[in-house]
């Protein structure tokens, strides 16, 4: 079995504003996280590249540029909007790694 290639494709569209905006209230990472970054959705935006094997349902992800607690600089991590608001894949030191680590 080979490993699929995270580096090929196009990364999503990233918009300042949170798609599918229901509330009157979190409208911006800032509002809903605390933290500067940008909304994107899987696979609403995400055009080619994705890997077959992975089995998304649409939804609404941000990409957050914050500091590290423990390490104390900054980084970009990707963290569920509409669930548990967990942080997906590895933080990292720049938005691209960070959004392809998370997919």
């Amino acid at each position: 079995m080979t490993a699929p290639d995270l580096n090929a494709g196009d990364l999503p569209h990233l918009t300042a504003d949170r798609p599918r905006y229901r509330s009157a209230t979190h409208r911006t990472t800032r509002e809903l996280f605390g933290h500067d970054g940008q909304f994107f959705t899987v696979p609403g935006t995400f055009p080619g590249g994705l890997p077959d094997h992975v089995g998304f349902t649409d939804a609404v992800y941000a990409v957050l540029h914050a500091p590290n607690p423990a390490t104390g600089e900054a980084e970009y991590s990707v963290r569920d909007v509409n669930g548990r608001r967990l942080i997906l894949g590895t933080p990292a030191p720049d938005q691209d790694t960070a959004i392809r680590s998370a997919l």
